[in-house]
């Protein structure tokens, strides 16, 4: 539907007044307006635009259409500076008034006596303290040069169906006693990348990628522990490295 403008109730031959009302005042008012005989289509203007102006509603436009047969051929074709004729009587009813009916108003409830307020102190309970949540900080990927393998793997987790493992999982390495592993020691969780080469130091290096870290804190067994997950910064498998902290690699991260 295009806006109401100045330009097409003057070319309708509208008063002054009358676009007025049409420009400010709602819909209802508008539709309550009579049409006039003729409007001059101006550029843009479709039937249904027409309709939609003078009756509120595009669906008029058969009405238009049918009492133009002789200068519109087309509906879908109109052309500036055509002088068509608008019926009569399409225009809708303004809306009704509502009329307000007086009710009687019930008698108001005598006031009842209110006691006195006794304030009660209460106890306010303890806020809770956060726990503190330690960041954890991107994989970190190192250049480790004397880095040769593995202090053992990761094997298996008491869910036979889990491969997958985060924080706070318990999984299996093929460390123990005999490794002189202890409940509390902690590895950490490392990944080879790919093996890269120094030209300089003529030797080849590990390019590695820790993971996390774990800590023996379950059952230990001479070849095998069960350790849980302290920390991962992304998704831990079964197959990926574990090395002991000392002497090991370091992130740094926790």
């Amino acid at each position: 539907m295009k806006r109401l403008t100045i330009e097409r109730c003057v070319a309708a031959g509208m008063t002054a007044a009358v676009a007025a009302v049409c420009l400010g005042a709602p819909k209802s008012a508008r539709a309550a307006q009579e049409p006039p005989e003729r409007y001059v289509v101006i550029k843009g203007d479709t039937l249904w635009d027409i309709a939609e102006l003078f009756y509120d509603s595009g669906f008029a436009w058969q009405k238009i259409h049918e009492l133009n047969t002789d200068l519109i051929k087309n509906p879908d074709l109109i052309y500036p500076q055509q002088s068509i004729l608008l019926p009569g009587g399409l225009a809708k009813k303004p809306p009704k008034t509502e009329v307000q009916v007086a009710t009687k108003e019930a008698p108001a409830e005598p006031a009842q006596e209110t006691m006195p307020e006794v304030e009660v102190a209460v106890a306010k309970p303890p806020e809770p303290t956060a726990t503190p949540v330690a960041a954890v900080a991107a994989p970190s990927v190192q250049q480790a040069a004397e880095f040769k393998d593995y202090d053992g793997k990761i094997i298996a987790s008491r869910n036979v169906n889990q491969v997958m493992f985060a924080q706070g999982d318990d999984v299996f390495v093929n460390l123990g006693a005999k490794h002189g592993l202890v409940t509390g020691d902690e590895l950490q969780i490392v990944r080879k990348q790919k093996r890269a080469y120094d030209p300089k130091a003529k030797k080849k290096y590990w390019i590695v990628q820790v993971m996390g870290k774990l800590r023996v804190s379950k059952e230990l067994y001479d070849d095998r522990s069960e350790c849980r997950i302290l920390f991962a910064h992304e998704p831990v498998s079964i197959g990926d490295g574990v090395v002991r902290l000392a002497g090991g690699l370091v992130d740094g991260t926790q």
